[in-house]
């Protein structure tokens, strides 16, 4: 008798969640964020369109993440399709619309109903005039994959 052997796929890490993201979204900047210790959101993964130059994120407070509206903290997404004046990081004075981003997307990635345990943040350099949320489920599903593996 032979050998059985599981054709499972291994699990997708980060960059290739993000990667994943991007085209499922049709997004040119994808970043998947985990919160560190309550207080911090520290990126985990990029990825960015060819041809798409932006610097990358750093860690930031919580309560400054997503953009500066760190206090709005929605539970299911935030979509902002005029983006470029957010800030795109505390310290600089940087905007989004600076580098060249349009439309933004921030999704919190919850372990359970309100234990949000990271983020997913898609931008795009064409404004959007909408987000079709039905792409929210699966999107979740695989950054939480990821996120409990880094928490």
């Amino acid at each position: 008798m032979g050998n059985i052997t599981s054709r499972r796929a291994r699990p997708l890490n980060a960059a290739e969640v993000a990667a994943r993201v991007a085209a499922r979204l049709d997004a040119q900047i994808v970043e998947l964020y985990a919160i560190r210790d309550g207080s911090a959101v520290d990126p985990i993964a990029r990825w960015t369109a060819p041809g798409v130059t932006t610097p990358a994120s750093e860690s930031v407070a919580l309560t400054w993440f997503p953009w500066s509206l760190g206090n709005v903290r929605p539970q299911h997404y935030l979509f902002v399709r005029n983006a470029g004046a957010l800030p795109f990081q505390p310290e600089n004075g940087t905007t989004i619309g600076a580098l060249g981003i349009s439309s933004a997307l921030h999704l919190p990635i919850q372990s359970r109903p309100s234990a949000t345990i990271g983020a997913v943040c898609a931008y795009w350099v064409d404004e959007r005039s909408s987000w079709d949320d039905d792409e929210r489920d699966a999107v979740c599903s695989w950054a939480l994959d990821v996120l409990v593996d880094v928490a």
